[in-house]
């Protein structure tokens, strides 16, 4: 990247190759926020113990990967935790709230 930067002077700046480093380079830190809040809160108890949110939540970064291509038990757990919170009334978030009537 550094010998990139040197050859293209001031139009590295607007490229595509920086651009799409740049989008990786944010989707990792995304992930690593995402693997920071599912360890933190092992021990909790309940729905944000499960690694399906987060190993859902990382592919949507990586932005790789087809909800269909993933073993059914791990959507499973998925499912069942948004029609819980449905019946409940709440949205899926680390604190899920009320939703309004």
């Amino acid at each position: 990247l550094p010998g990139f930067l040197k050859a293209q002077g001031r139009a590295a700046a607007r490229s595509a190759p920086l651009f799409t480093a740049a989008r990786r380079y944010a989707a990792a830190w995304g992930q690593v926020a995402v693997a920071s809040v599912w360890l933190e809160h092992q021990g909790a108890g309940g729905f944000i113990e499960e690694p399906a949110w987060a190993l859902r939540a990382m592919d949507r970064l990586a932005e790789r990967g087809d909800w269909r291509e993933r073993p059914a038990a791990e959507d499973d757990v998925l499912w069942r935790r948004l029609d819980a919170l449905h019946d409940e009334e709440r949205a899926l978030s680390l604190v899920p709230m009320l939703l309004g009537r």
